[in-house]
């Protein structure tokens, strides 16, 4: 089961608005999907993800098909003029029912890598991510 909290849920008009607030510096576009799901660290933008993923879970949980529009919102570059859209190959994402599929595909490649036990697990070689990990204790680095 996969799940998480997603910061604001805003409906206006036609449209839904999967917004996750982002204490960070501003970091509001990828490439592709495929440098999303990238096994590669340095070329995965976490935030991106994470609020595809929030839009992802939110459209399999409708009952009506309606547009949804990813956003981050930084909270330390904030104003009421802020554009808060994500881009994807330097595009803004309208609708995510446009990546659905797309985005589903590489979730589910991702998932069955995951469980797949002919495959070894990897440790990162970002060991300082390791000091905030959860897992670091079973994990063994």
């Amino acid at each position: 089961k996969i799940g998480g909290n997603i910061d604001r849920i805003e409906k206006r008009n036609d449209t839904i608005y999967i917004i996750d607030y982002k204490t960070g510096k501003r970091d509001d576009s990828c490439k592709n999907l495929d440098e999303l799901f990238s096994s590669e660290e340095k070329f995965r933008n976490n935030k991106v993800l994470q609020t595809l993923m929030y839009s992802y879970l939110f459209h399999k949980n409708q009952k009506e098909d309606i547009v949804i529009v990813p956003q981050l919102f930084f909270v330390r570059d904030s104003s009421l003029s802020q554009e808060s859209d994500i881009y994807m190959d330097k595009q803004k994402i309208t609708d995510f029912r446009n990546i659905h599929t797309d985005f589903e595909n590489r979730l589910r490649d991702l998932i069955s890598k995951i469980f797949d036990l002919t495959q070894s697990f990897r440790h990162t070689t970002h060991v300082e991510k390791c000091k905030m990990c959860d897992y670091k204790s079973i994990c063994g680095i």
